[in-house]
């Protein structure tokens, strides 16, 4: 099973994504953080993952704050870093800042199937027809 570490500010972006990916049958496991704090506790923790979802801007109405997690995540571990944010200028600095690859969260499913691509998913069982 593959784990993705997601650090989302809203909470029902997180749960969507997780509900279609398991709808659709991926055999995902989500580690969520939804603060700062909460991804660098985690870190702390010596959390183990495949893959990092980054928000950009982590907190309502926050500034590109991001930046010291992706440089702390690039450090520490082996592992693509996907930047997400609705904003082109944050998008360029998060990959500055060390992400691998970019997408604008706000289009329909473009989280949802970078993640698939990148981790080389395949649904664990048929699509219902």
């Amino acid at each position: 099973m593959k784990k993705v570490f997601i650090v989302e500010d809203y909470k029902n972006i997180l749960k969507g994504w997780g509900l279609i990916w398991e709808a659709d049958g991926y055999d995902l496991e989500v580690i969520p953080a939804f603060t700062l704090e909460e991804a660098n506790s985690l870190l702390d923790q010596g959390i183990d993952f495949d893959l990092a979802v980054i928000d950009g801007h982590v907190g309502k109405n926050q500034p590109y704050n991001s930046g010291g997690l992706i440089r702390r995540i690039r450090a520490t571990y082996s592992v693509p870093i996907l930047a997400t944010s609705s904003e082109v200028k944050t998008r360029e600095q998060m990959q500055k800042d060390g992400c691998s690859e970019v997408v604008d969260k706000m289009v329909n499913m473009a989280v949802v199937n970078k993640v698939v691509e990148i981790l080389g998913l395949k649904p664990s069982q048929p699509f219902p027809v």
